[in-house]
């Protein structure tokens, strides 16, 4: 059975041949190796469902056949080809080239599991720090919300206070203006037998006449 598994191995190996086909090339950005690893994690979550069996510790045991502790770039491909099953659609074989050229630094055609795991863990970091970023925006975006509703209840406080005060203005004046009509004779609720208002001293006047 481990014979057979070796020769199925072997033979899959056999067909990565794109970087024997392109040696030199583009080396990908620290932007793209983040990226990439953080589409590796994720597609390791959807296609690996027991959580127990999924890190990229056991994913690289299984690459590394021979148990040298490295890895080569047939063997990556294996991983994200057949272990991931992602099509060069999902993830092109240009940026796959440019990824282990990011990953191979010392020209060894060759990377080991710090190095695989020092890349995959860059993903995680990715993942997490986009977390924090949605989890802040949605806290600012709760805030303004908050704001804006204590903004309009405040603006509708402030209406409602400026009605009262006008209507209690209007009050006031109307009050005035009765008082002053009835003070003067003007009123129209005056009573017709109503006397006019007369100086006391008028009175005297009109008594020492009449005497």
């Amino acid at each position: 059975m481990r014979a057979q598994l070796k020769k199925e191995h072997e033979e899959r190996l056999h067909k990565c041949s794109l970087l024997e086909e392109n040696p030199q090339g583009r080396v990908a950005n620290e932007a793209e190796v983040e990226q990439v690893a953080a589409m590796l994690n994720r597609r390791m979550e959807e296609v690996i469902l027991d959580p127990r069996g999924r890190s990229w510790y056991k994913m690289f045991v299984r690459l590394d056949f021979d148990g040298s502790g490295k890895i080569t770039f047939g063997e990556l491909q294996d991983m994200v080809r057949n272990e991931l099953r992602m099509s060069s659609r999902q993830f092109s074989d240009e940026l796959l080239l440019a990824i282990w050229r990011a990953l191979d630094e010392d020209k060894s055609g060759l990377i080991t599991c710090g190095e695989f795991g020092q890349f995959m863990r860059k993903g995680l970091k990715r993942r997490d720090n986009s977390k924090v970023s949605e989890h802040l925006a949605a806290a600012a975006q709760q805030r303004k919300a908050r704001a804006d509703e204590m903004r309009e209840q405040k603006k509708t406080l402030q209406q409602e206070r400026n009605l009262h005060f006008s209507l209690e203005l209007d009050k006031k004046r109307g009050m005035a203006s009765n008082r002053h009509d009835e003070s003067w004779g003007f009123s129209s609720t005056s009573s017709a037998s109503q006397q006019p208002w007369r100086s006391p001293r008028a009175l005297l006047f009109s008594e020492d006449f009449t005497k």
